[in-house]
């Protein structure tokens, strides 16, 4: 279970009554993902050295150090591409789905990376509005206020980085972050209402295709045979 799950999960059970025990696992859990949840979507963009780590076949991701063969470089260095993002990350997205489920055919092992990516930004989303919220329940009722006091010390205590190397509150940042994904749902909404053809990983031209004819079935780009990586 990734940790912001397991967050989110001990957020929702907060109650006026939660013990003790349990207020201190919460408190433990929070400042454990401090530094995650004040960064909010920033994750490093694609990177030539990562790159060549990748494409060398050898890995490390996370505590580990994997052997990749060139159908797991090929999903890792097109999703790299798509989403924009660190190809060490992208290889750990893929890793994770490849460990809950190795026997997804390629195309589906891509869908379920990039449904994770997704997912994680959810949950951290989720887990800031909890956050948040058990902040004003604290104040109406007589629970310990252990939300409070760590959303003003520790979460929105310090200055956060912002777009332009300028500096400011968390909050400023969640705004900058609000437009900065509205700005990409409109590339990605005029995208598919501009969508003509579709290409494989390869660069191979599929058949010509409006997205929008939903009619017909979409392709699905090839991305080479299964079982793509090996662990040492």
């Amino acid at each position: 279970m990734n940790s912001l799950d397991a967050l989110y999960n001990s957020l929702r059970g907060l109650e006026p009554t939660s013990p003790g025990s349990y207020l201190q696992d919460v408190h433990f859990e929070l400042i454990t993902a401090t530094q995650t949840l004040r960064s909010l979507f920033d994750i490093p963009p694609r990177n030539p050295a990562e790159e060549r780590e990748i494409k060398s076949g050898k890995a490390k991701i996370g505590d580990r150090t994997l052997v990749l063969n060139g159908a797991f470089i090929s999903e890792v260095l097109f999703l790299a591409q798509h989403l924009d993002i660190s190809e060490l990350r992208v290889a750990e997205l893929v890793d994770t789905i490849m460990c809950t489920d190795p026997n997804l055919i390629p195309e589906d092992r891509i869908e379920k990376a990039i449904a994770l990516y997704h997912s994680r930004r959810e949950t951290l989303v989720a887990c800031l509005h909890l956050i948040v919220q058990g902040v004003f329940a604290e104040e109406v009722d007589d629970r310990p206020r252990i939300l409070g006091e760590y959303a003003r010390n520790q979460l929105f205590g310090d200055l956060v980085p912002l777009s332009e190397g300028r500096r400011g509150a968390l909050g400023e940042k969640i705004l900058e972050e609000c437009k900065r994904v509205e700005a990409t749902m409109k590339r990605v909404a005029d995208a598919i209402t501009n969508a003509k053809s579709r290409t494989d990983l390869q660069g191979n031209e599929l058949q010509s295709l409006s997205l929008l004819d939903t009619d017909r079935p979409l392709p699905r780009w090839h991305i080479g045979p299964n079982s793509p990586r090996t662990s040492t």
